[in-house]
């Protein structure tokens, strides 16, 4: 797995807008440092979102690290959609890798990824833009959901599928106790 070559700063990262480029898969890291560098630094952060995933060799599991995203570039920048568009399109359009903006699909521009899902992503990554694995969850302990239709409900772990990235938790709805299962990542333990 490639890394960039310069450090983002995290704290500019949270506080400015997120925009999505779509490049060919493979090629992630090389277009980040590239674009990188043809930006300016004080208003401009890119950076490639990454997790850690479990597979099987010989009988014991190991993590590796994915792109939580592939295909995609993220670029942190404070200024406005439109100056960012009229920024980036240029370097996106120029270059063989990239193919193009996320927009919001309407007029066409580029569109800043939702506060919601932003703050999401903000508060599971480390400063390297890493998604850890989840290894504290057991058995028996209690969870909460940080994502989703049922985000802030608490339950108990039942079952845990390492291979699959899955787990099922146990809540008290309906009247009834229910087993949901739901995706390792979106649970956090309850302190």
């Amino acid at each position: 797995m490639q890394t960039l070559d310069f450090v983002p700063d995290v704290e500019f990262v949270r506080a400015a807008n997120w925009y999505v480029v779509f490049v060919k898969t493979f090629e992630e890291y090389r277009f980040a440092g590239r674009l990188q560098g043809q930006l300016d630094a004080d208003k401009y952060v890119v950076f490639v979102p990454t997790k850690d995933r479990s597979f099987r060799k010989k009988r014991e599991f190991k993590l590796h690290r994915v792109l939580l995203f592939p295909g995609y570039v993220f670029v942190a920048s404070t200024d406005d959609p439109e100056k960012c568009f009229e920024t980036l399109k240029p370097i996106i359009s120029g270059n063989e890798v990239a193919f193009k903006l996320l927009g919001d699909g309407e007029n066409r521009r580029c569109a800043a990824v939702g506060e919601r899902d932003k703050a999401l992503l903000a508060r599971l990554m480390n400063k390297e833009f890493h998604i850890a694995a989840i290894e504290a969850v057991e058995i028996g302990h209690s969870v909460v959901i940080a994502d989703g239709a049922i985000e802030l409900l608490e339950g108990c772990v039942k079952k845990i599928n390492k291979y699959r990235q899955t787990v099922d938790v146990e809540f008290e709805m309906f009247g009834r106790k229910q087993v949901v299962t739901l995706a390792l990542d979106v649970v956090e333990r309850k302190v």
